[in-house]
């Protein structure tokens, strides 16, 4: 009985890897986009998967134990450059999406993809350089965790890093614009007002305390996120929308889930502190 089991097993594992390896192939040679194959950190899935893996060791394991028995670093300078630096690639990345000429000639509804003409690839590039700003913004947890400022290393802020990182990747590799290219385009918007912020403060902390504005961010922040699932699940019942059904119900449902841990940080932040 336990030599059939056996059998069995072995006779199992060749289909199991073949499936996989059939799975994988499909996926990255048939179905991807292969303009992106020779760029940074997209000529496979394994690349990104590191960065993440070892984001998430530095962050939980290896930076809090190098940090245990030292003083928190003072990091301010490079903080505020590094803020600087963020608003600045916000701001070129705006002025190239904007050339786009959105409403337009670019739909903000059912743009279609396209994969072969020069304005496409412009299109892909654009992505690509929202990709590799996802992978800069990892650094916010690295001045974090070098602070001792544990507190800030939340679930909210893990999940939000590492979900939109992986999702731009896939986006950028599989469907650099169309419809879902909104999503860049608005959160670019939002992350230079928050850099803005943030620069602000840690220039004149001063004004941490009385700048009204912080609490404003956050709304900033979840109006985008009802905004991008409206606008994905919109094309489900739009005639004639061609964008991939799964990619739409990813960022649909990638949105509503951020949505729901914001509110919920807004209402622990600020509703609670408003009550008591």
């Amino acid at each position: 009985m336990h030599n059939r089991i056996a059998e069995h097993r072995v006779d199992n594992m060749p289909s199991i890897y073949s499936t996989f390896v059939d799975a994988y192939t499909r996926t990255f040679h048939d179905i991807a986009d292969h303009r992106s194959d020779n760029w940074f950190l997209m000529g496979s899935p394994w690349p990104v998967s590191f960065i993440i893996i070892f984001y998430l060791y530095f962050v939980k394991i290896l930076g809090p134990r190098l940090m245990k028995n030292r003083p928190a670093f003072n990091v301010d300078t490079f903080l505020r450059l590094y803020n600087l630096l963020q608003i600045i690639l916000c701001t070129c990345l705006l002025k190239y999406i904007l050339d786009l000429d959105w409403g337009r000639k670019y739909r903000l509804f059912c743009q279609p993809l396209d994969y072969t003409s020069p304005h496409g690839l412009y299109v892909a590039k654009l992505m690509y350089s929202y990709f590799l700003m996802k992978v800069f913004d990892l650094c916010d947890t690295v001045f974090m965790v070098l602070r001792k400022r544990d507190k800030q290393v939340s679930f909210l802020h893990l999940y939000h890093h590492i979900m939109v990182l992986l999702n731009v990747w896939i986006a950028a590799k599989f469907v650099p614009g169309g419809h879902g290219s909104i999503v860049g385009f608005l959160n670019t918007v939002v992350h230079a007002v928050m850099y803005s912020y943030y620069f602000v403060t840690s220039m004149w902390p001063e004004y941490k305390k009385n700048l009204w504005w912080k609490k404003y961010i956050t709304q900033l922040q979840m109006g985008q996120f009802v905004f991008l699932a409206f606008h994905s699940f919109s094309a489900f019942i739009i005639k004639d929308c061609e964008y991939p059904a799964i990619m739409l119900v990813l960022i649909g449902t990638q949105n509503l889930i951020l949505l729901i841990l914001f509110a919920n940080f807004y209402k622990k932040t600020y509703l609670k502190k408003k009550v008591m």
